[in-house]
């Protein structure tokens, strides 16, 4: 299969997303335990051991680093605290991720967790001291860090683990590998599909056992939520082993409504509550109209995700990432642009790298990764379009649209690759989603998904089956679709005869917007979606949407015009004289039913064996069809049920032996009747005659084992609440509470301990639980940043986040209306007074201390005119600047040689300078502005031309050479103290240009001579 090829291509992974055995875990206290999300540092750029292998796991406190600065816990420097034993908690900043790592470890860590300062936790690459770092490292989001920040300053003694978790859990399932839920790439139903034959997704998920004991009952749910909620469960798996894994099988999704958009969400449930629930849900994301994506979508922004970025080991001069379409009903839609994330970037920036985004027509002709025809590299692609984006921002990791030109309509079952281009490769890195399993999605539809091309060699798999380019193109409807709303009839009555008109029939509407108004043509107009009362004849339906697009739909009734068509069941067409069976006709509309009996409905009894026939009459014509009931041929088939099969000597047991015809039952207890009660254990067995002969049965009723008692239930719940207490299920056994309740289930009220007493013939067991009241809510506010500060645009901002403590989950309502854990606060607009409301699981609230935010506003500079200085050397320049906003008086600073502190500057050189402006409430503005527009020097040494530019320039010149003779030429540069700083001696017809770096010179003005043995000429350069 020509998936191999992929095989050759080597990939750097600088870091890992948690996979499903691999956990970041608070294990303690119980108000933290829950697991994080996180990225971690793999062998390759680290030093670290392999976190796959659970020997490499570790578990212990965590504590702050302290490397002696002002920085908060950036561990930056040598640590001067000690952590024997623990997991250093550092922040993310100023120096590389090996440096404070290798730092923690040298003050005697066992584990590092890195808590980025925004957002999700991303990537990590070791840099120098990498390698050298041997103990696990991890990163955690922006929120999760402020957590456990907050428990550490609360004096908590926080323990967390770090590693692979199987085998740490008794009762531990997870998935791994998933459905990617969009095989065809269909993104956007709505559009590419009109029907449930055209939109379909078939659903499942591996789920795997890492914990110690086996789970039984094992069940894969899905939830689509949209314009209906829907959900979708496996078949129960009865036992899944430890260290075992099953591919749970939810069929196909099929759906012919869809309002644009649907989340999906695949559950785990078993018999056993699971230790580690963090990866019992998966959000498999959102499928959108406007995007066509084999990534997910992101619920909260609607964009396509990358998870991960990836080059490749040895980078060709061109890199491209791309994603295959073909559909039946492409040509439904025009590609309008295409979204891509990239990382990286010369000098660690991606500002002015570029990203071509290009559509290809792929013209090779297969069906399919095993047909024998698929393409060998290099394919055959056709470019139909492209686009160029270049960044002026370093957007690291975050999707950027790059729009084509005018849209591009698609044509139907045409191969296309989406790609995003860099010409940079050894210093670009583009975005992929490794959050699914494309295993499944290529076993299913045997079709490329994800491609990567090298200058001329391409990979139908791209990197693997781990990941896919998170390429996505945005589409929408083209101009050949505008008719896309259509009317259907969707269910009739089906043929009858005339004069009942008792016809019916249902049009639906797809596609268009809400609400729809109908009108049949029938003789009484009816205007409902169904209309009822119909006779044989045409009838047509207008349907007409809220924006006054309609469509017309037809439906036709008619006599039958051929005979009847029905068919015959019967309860059993087996049994003995004497017993009696059902036979029923299925119904055939206005059908006269004529029996060989004389019967004339469409049930009758039989109680003798033998050939019968029913015939059945309508305007159609008439049918006769016919159904032998006979003897049984061998002895009766049974079986042999109890009403328990564990019990105690004195319990009374019903035992039954199912039915059959004209059976004669005899036990071994000596009754005949089909049911008997005992009271003993032992083996009983029931011999069954009737007219086909003698068959046995038997089963054994056994004393049970000592009970084992147990106490299930929430333990902690809300005053004024009840919950109930289930003391499990143990044959025979009888149930006493500490509260006198018999029953198996004891419903409390009230805080404290309950004990159970489970007692059997066997012996008897106790269980206790102890239940309580959710405490009463808490909650603080943690203040990021100063209180009072100036609106810079954003650059300083103030961040307060709530931490509530009592019955979780808690909501939280700020002051200014926000709903969010957290808040940032950066402008004018937010001066005011902060405080935050939580609200526990049982509604209790508690108000948090108020903060008072002070934002001042800056004030702003801005300029009025420059003049000019009249030549190099000249201090006849000037800029006047005018001061608005911000809080008066105001300070300002110039940083020419004079640094004059006024609104204007004056006497100005030639150059570049900077207005500082400061406010009484010490906020700044500036604005930077250039004087003088010299040009360049032109020299003529009598044998050639010379050019020096630019003039001034920031240390960097270019001396043009041209028309000189094979005569020497010496270059040397002096400063105004006539220090040589620059000497230089070439041929005059060996170099067209020569260079010049002045860069690490002080500002300021510099002679230039140029001399040959014709003359020289001294010249004045400025560097600003």
């Amino acid at each position: 299969m020509k998936k191999s090829l992929l095989l050759c291509l080597c990939i750097i992974l600088t870091y890992t997303i948690s996979n499903a055995q691999i956990a970041v875990y608070v294990v303690d206290p119980q108000s933290l335990t829950g697991s994080l999300n996180f990225t971690w540092g793999e062998p390759g750029t680290w030093g670290t051991s392999d976190l796959n292998i659970p020997a490499n796991s570790v578990q212990d406190t965590i504590m702050m680093v302290d490397d002696g600065t002002s920085a908060d816990s950036l561990g930056c420097n040598s640590l001067i605290n000690d952590l024997t034993g623990k997991i250093a908690i550092l922040y993310r900043g100023t120096c590389e991720f090996g440096t404070k790592s290798l730092n923690a470890q040298n003050a005697g860590a066992v584990g590092v967790i890195i808590i980025n300062h925004t957002g999700e936790p991303v990537g990590m690459n070791g840099g120098t001291d990498g390698p050298n770092v041997t103990i696990p490292v991890v990163m955690i989001s922006e929120d999760d860090g402020a957590i456990l920040r907050a428990g550490l300053d609360q004096g908590l003694d926080i323990i967390v683990f770090i590693g692979n978790k199987t085998g740490y859990f008794n009762h531990d399932l997870g998935m791994a590998g998933k459905d990617v839920l969009i095989p065809r790439a269909t993104g956007n139903p709505l559009i590419t599909s009109l029907d449930s034959s055209e939109w379909n997704i078939p659903m499942g998920a591996w789920i795997f056992n890492y914990g110690i004991d086996a789970q039984t009952n094992v069940v894969l749910t899905a939830d689509f939520t949209g314009t209906t909620n829907v959900s979708m469960s496996s078949t129960p798996i009865s036992s899944l082993a430890p260290g075992d894994s099953v591919w749970a099988d939810l069929g196909t999704y099929s759906s012919s409504f869809y309002n644009g958009m649907y989340n999906i969400e695949y559950t785990i449930s078993a018999d056993s509550v699971d230790g580690f629930p963090g990866d019992n849900t998966f959000i498999a994301g959102t499928l959108i109209d406007s995007l066509i994506s084999y990534a997910r979508i992101d619920t909260a922004t609607l964009m396509p995700v990358s998870s991960a970025h990836y080059s490749l080991t040895t980078p060709p001069a061109t890199y491209e990432s791309c994603i295959h379409f073909m559909d039946p009903n492409a040509s439904r839609l025009a590609a309008l642009g295409i979204y891509n994330s990239a990382s990286g970037g010369a000098n660690g920036t991606l500002v002015g790298e570029t990203i071509e985004a290009r559509i290809y027509e792929w013209n090779d002709v297969f069906t399919g990764f095993s047909d024998g025809n698929f393409p060998a590299s290099p394919w055959t692609l056709n470019t139909i379009d492209n686009a160029y984006y270049s960044y002026t921002a370093d957007l690291q990791r975050e999707m950027v649209y790059i729009p084509f030109s005018d849209s591009i309509q698609l044509v139907d079952n045409q191969r296309y690759l989406f790609c995003a281009i860099t010409y940079n490769a050894s210093e670009i890195w583009m975005g992929f989603d490794s959050y699914y399993d494309y295993n499944q999605v290529l076993d299913t539809t045997d079709q490329p998904v994800s491609i990567v091309m090298a200058d001329a060699e391409q990979y139908a798999a791209g990197f693997g089956t781990d990941v896919t380019s998170s390429v996505t193109v945005k589409v929408a409807l083209s101009n050949t679709s505008a008719s896309l709303f259509t009317a259907a009839i969707t269910a009739t009555s089906g043929e009858f005869c005339d004069p009942a008109c008792d016809g019916f029939a249902t049009v639906t509407a797809l596609l268009g917007q809400t609400p729809y108004t109908y009108l049949w043509d029938d003789p009484n107009a009816q205007t409902t979606a169904t209309a009822a009362g119909l006779c044989n004849g045409t009838y047509s339906v207008i349907v007409t949407d809220a924006d006054g697009e309609s469509d017309t739909a037809m439906v036709t009734f008619a006599e039958p015009s051929s005979a009847p068509v029905f068919t015959l069941s019967a309860t059993s067409t087996e049994f003995c004289n004497g017993d009696s069976v059902w036979v029923t006709a299925s119904a055939v509309p206005q059908g006269v039913y004529t029996w060989s009996t004389g019967d004339t409905t469409e049930t009758i009894a039989i109680d003798s064996v033998g050939t019968y026939s029913v015939t059945v009459t309508n305007c159609g014509g008439t049918t006769t069809e016919y159904i032998t009931f006979t003897v049984p041929s061998a002895p009766p088939v049974f079986t042999v049920s109890a009403s328990e099969t564990i019990m105690c000597v004195g319990d009374s047991v019903t035992l039954s032996a199912s039915n059959v015809s004209q059976g004669l039952y005899v036990w071994s207890t000596g009754d005949t009747a089909q049911s008997i009660v005992v009271t003993d254990t032992g083996t009983y067995t029931v011999n069954v005659t009737n007219c086909g002969g003698t068959s046995n049965g038997s089963i054994t009723l056994v004393l049970p084992d000592l009970p084992i008692a147990t106490i299930t239930g929430n333990v902690e719940y809300c005053s004024g609440d009840s919950i109930v207490l289930f003391a499990g299920n143990e044959p025979s056994a009888t149930y006493l509470w500490s509260t006198g309740e018999t029953t198996q289930s004891l419903t409390v009220s009230t805080q404290g301990s309950f004990t159970v007493t489970v007692t059997n013939c066997a012996g008897s067991d106790q269980a206790t639980e102890g239940v309580s009241f959710y405490p009463s809510p808490s909650v603080i506010m943690d203040v990021n940043g100063q209180t009072t500060f100036c609106d810079d645009g954003g650059t300083t901002s103030l961040q307060l986040t709530a931490f509530a403590s009592g019955g979780t989950p808690f909501t939280y309502v700020w002051s200014n209306a926000s709903t969010s854990m957290s808040i940032i606060l950066d402008s004018v607009s937010e001066t005011g007074d902060y405080y935050v409301t939580a609200y526990d699981i049982c509604g209790a609230s508690v108000m948090s201390d108020t903060a008072v935010v002070l934002i001042h506003e800056s004030p702003t500079a801005s300029t009025v005119s420059v003049t000019n200085a009249s030549a190099i050397g000249m201090s006849d320049g000037a800029i006047d600047a005018a001061v608005s906003g911000g809080t008066p008086p105001y300070i300002y600073f110039w940083n020419d040689p004079n640094s004059q502190a006024s609104e204007d500057a004056t006497n100005l050189l030639i150059g570049t300078y900077q207005l500082v402006v400061t406010d009484a409430n010490n906020c700044t503005g500036s604005l930077t502005e250039t004087v003088g527009n010299a040009t360049s020097i032109e020299l003529d040494l009598n044998v050639g031309r010379l050019n020096a530019l630019p003039n001034p320039s920031n240390g960097k010149f270019i001396v043009e050479l041209r028309d000189l003779n094979n005569d020497e030429y010496s270059f040397e540069i002096r400063n105004i103290l006539g220090q040589l700083v620059y000497v230089e001696t070439l041929k005059g017809n060996a170099v067209q240009d020569l260079s010049i770096d002045l860069t690490e010179s002080e500002k300021g003005v510099y002679l230039l001579t140029i001399s040959n043995s014709k003359g020289k000429r001294t010249e004045k350069l400025v560097i600003y």
